[in-house]
């Protein structure tokens, strides 16, 4: 159902995929305060997954995994520590 509302000034649409090997994680377009910190975070809990962290121009930030022992890295668990909890990102 959609809603005919005025436009959310607050509102960020993005998206984020995962590879078939579950080692690289890709944004499309994603908020800079996500940008900013994701990596950072990653790198101090599990901090020798990291391969590359990368921001192209056209706004993809992509991250590469080295697999471990627990498997994927779980970023749906991870990411609403970096959104707003107003929602304004989605409920996570």
């Amino acid at each position: 159902m959609f809603v005919r509302a005025p436009a959310d000034p607050r509102a960020h649409f993005f998206a984020m995929s995962f590879n078939n090997k579950g080692n690289l994680v890709t944004f499309v377009d994603p908020p800079a305060a996500l940008i900013n910190s994701l990596g950072l975070f990653i790198r101090a809990v599990f901090p020798h997954r990291i391969v590359n962290e990368q921001v192209s121009d056209d706004g993809i930030f992509t991250i590469t995994l080295n697999p471990g022992i627990n498997g994927t890295l779980c970023l749906p668990r991870i990411l609403p520590l970096f959104l707003p909890s107003d929602g304004r990102y989605g409920n996570f």
